[in-house]
């Protein structure tokens, strides 16, 4: 996978600004392929921390810890989760 462009800024609240062609092969990856945080929140289009607050409160999307400290998100559960939401509110759809 080849290695996506850093942020203008460091500050984890600025969502992470990637070429049409980046988010191209970003979408384009397997569904098993494993993303950082700053890909996953490119790739939904929310910022770095909206991840953070998501893990914290135990919402949105899952993740895999590598190692200790080490997050990852697989494509294919980003998929789904972005699937899942309800246009224009952003929260999953209530099953049932």
């Amino acid at each position: 996978m080849a290695a996506f462009p850093a942020a203008e800024t460091d500050d984890m609240t600025y969502r992470l600004q990637l070429s049409a062609s980046a988010l191209t092969e970003l979408h384009q990856l397997p569904d098993d392929a494993l993303l950082s945080t700053r890909e996953a929140a490119a790739f939904l289009n929310v910022s770095p921390s909206s991840l953070a607050w998501y893990r914290c409160n135990r919402i949105g999307p899952d993740y895999v810890k590598v190692g200790t400290k080490t997050v990852r998100y697989r494509v294919g559960t980003l998929r789904g989760y972005a699937s899942s939401l309800r246009p224009g509110i952003g929260r999953p759809k209530q099953e049932g």
